[in-house]
């Protein structure tokens, strides 16, 4: 009996070329789980920008040396609300030193603060 064959390959050949197949697969599958999970990461943790700035207060009328402070400016740009407890400072390329900023109640937002979802509508 002669051997069988389909597109000009007999069944030697089909049985090389479909256990390539399992490799792919298997490949794929690893790939989209690994994106899958790297989404459901990134989308759960919130997220802000910051930005920090020195300035110099200057009033109608005033004379003499003007009052310099720091801004501090949070946005929430994540899918949760966040909470801000403290504000700190990190200092330092290999020698890392921590700070915590104290600040007057009477000038700035009382902590700790809830900023909720930034959306229109």
């Amino acid at each position: 009996m002669a051997d069988l064959t389909f597109l000009g390959l007999d069944k030697a050949q089909w049985e090389l070329y479909n256990s390539f197949s399992n490799w792919v697969s298997a490949f794929a599958t690893v790939a989209a789980v690994t994106v899958s999970l790297y989404l459901a990461r990134k989308a759960g943790r919130p997220r802000a920008k910051t930005s920090v700035g020195h300035r110099i207060v200057v009033a109608p009328g005033a004379k003499g040396t003007y009052p310099e402070i720091i801004v501090f400016r949070l946005v929430n740009v994540g899918d949760r609300p966040i909470r801000v407890t403290q504000i700190g400072w990190r200092t330092g390329l290999w020698k890392k030193r921590y700070a915590v900023q104290l600040y007057d109640q009477l000038q700035s937002s009382p902590l700790p603060v809830e900023l909720n979802l930034n959306r229109p509508g």
